[in-house]
């Protein structure tokens, strides 16, 4: 702010003094927004690939738009790095801090109308009442897949809790993990179950439990055994709990698991839909 009430000071055309004077309040107006609303600065990079006979328009658009870009000449490999979905961010000296709120505003959401026949409801945008169904498939819904997003204090529990709630009175089946027992007294209240996988007092998850999966609606697909694939599973598994164990006795587990199985009369042909829960092998039987 100093830097820019010194170059607004400065500034000999009255055209600049007025834009230094705009980024002034600006910067003022975030700094209150950062105060008082709980707004927090993320440091950020953005980049657009385009092919190359869109450079030219992509200029100008940016231009038009009043953005400052680098077309990062003689870096092109540090941005297309960077580009991709991970940690690594080779242009850091790019960076630029962003608000929450106009981080937010920049994710391509779109507003309509929603009023799906048989959904309940979820609230309202500026279309009007939202009534959804979180199980409906059409070319636009290929999933069930969501996400809450908001600053903090700003309902995303309380509006988690609402969806639970209406789809626990549509009788889905609903599966909760809550590290820190947020959920427990909703459960209990809707007449679900709180398992406490720590102590193993009310119920337990056993890793050795193969679950029957959906066969591939393409009959050209190769898609591996249940069993085969849950072994593959429990391999990561142990990678996991057993971190830093020699290759020799991880491949010894490996073999020590198939013989638990080979105890309990499964194999890759044994049909796993007729099988109990207690027909499986537990963590007693490998040790």
């Amino acid at each position: 702010i100093l830097e820019m009430e010194t170059k607004t000071f400065y500034a000999a055309r009255e055209s600049k003094q007025i834009e230094n004077q705009t980024h002034l309040q600006t910067l003022r107006q975030l700094l209150i927004d950062i105060k008082n609303s709980n707004e927090n600065l993320f440091k950020c990079n953005f980049f657009i690939t385009c092919e190359d006979y869109m450079k030219k328009e992509m200029r100008a658009q940016l231009k038009q738009d009043g953005f400052k870009y680098s077309e990062m000449f003689g870096r092109q490999v540090d941005a297309f790095v960077s580009n991709n979905i991970s940690r690594l961010d080779n242009v850091k000296d790019h960076i630029r801090g962003i608000n929450t709120t106009t981080l937010a505003g920049m994710f391509p959401f779109i507003s309509s109308v929603i009023s799906d026949p048989g959904g309940f409801y979820l609230g309202y945008n500026e279309n009007g009442r939202v009534f959804i169904d979180f199980f409906r498939r059409d070319e636009e819904r290929v999933n069930s897949n969501m996400m809450i997003i908001g600053k903090s204090g700003g309902g995303k529990s309380f509006a988690a809790k609402d969806l639970l709630s209406n789809m626990a009175g549509d009788n889905s089946r609903i599966f909760v993990l809550d590290p820190e027992s947020e959920y427990v007294n909703l459960a209990h209240n809707l007449g679900g179950k709180s398992i406490d996988v720590g102590s193993g007092l009310q119920g337990r998850i056993n890793p050795f439990h193969i679950t029957p999966s959906l066969k591939p609606e393409d009959e050209d697909e190769v898609a591996l055994d249940d069993y085969s694939a849950h072994l593959q599973f429990l391999e990561e598994f142990f990678h996991i709990i057993l971190a830093g164990i020699s290759s020799d006795a991880f491949e010894k587990v490996n073999s020590l698991v198939i013989d638990c199985y080979k105890q309990k009369g499964i194999d890759s042909k044994t049909d796993l839909t007729k099988l109990k829960p207690e027909d499986f092998p537990i963590f007693d039987d490998l040790y």
